[in-house]
């Protein structure tokens, strides 16, 4: 009497379990590397929709005492003694706010900001510039946004740039 029944593993069972567990790592390394390369290549593209960085559409302008405008103004331009320069900002409506720079060789100056509006017309706000001494390479630049300080010049004021010394 037999207490176990001894199955013989045949030389054809063996073959089929071996083929059948190296058919499914093959499977599961094609599942495997697939997703990984899915997951790495993926890319979406829609051609509706553009997106473009802020721009500032706030102009300057920048005149001497004989209404005569200075271009290049943001390259910088040279200031002479005690003359009174106007300068002009615009914001078009529906524009961001923004600001003017005013940058010396030893300081930056900012102006008051324009504020962001949706009127049919644009926002004007005049200020002057008076330099104590002769200034070369003076810029400004235009800004977009509001600043968290207080501004060095208001509409309808003067800033008056001083003499800098040497350091």
């Amino acid at each position: 009497m037999k207490i176990f029944d001894e199955k013989k593993l045949t030389d054809k069972a063996f073959s089929r379990s071996i083929i059948t567990s190296i058919l499914g790592i093959i499977i599961c390394l094609a599942c495997l590397c697939s997703t990984t390369w899915a997951w790495f290549t993926d890319s979406v593209e829609y051609v509706g929709n553009t997106v473009k960085a802020g721009e500032c559409h706030l102009t300057i302008t920048l005149k001497d005492e004989n209404g005569v405008e200075l271009t290049d103004i943001s390259q910088g331009v040279d200031l002479e003694k005690d003359v009174t320069y106007t300068v002009t900002l615009t914001l078009p409506n529906s524009s961001t706010s923004g600001y003017c720079v005013i940058e010396t060789a030893s300081k930056i100056y900012f102006s008051d900001y324009l504020l962001y509006h949706n009127n049919t017309e644009d926002t004007v706000v005049t200020f002057y510039v008076v330099a104590e001494s002769d200034m070369q390479g003076v810029k400004f630049i235009k800004r977009w946004g509001i600043f968290s300080n207080s501004p060095d010049v208001l509409a309808n004021q003067t800033l008056t740039i001083p003499v800098t010394t040497g350091a």
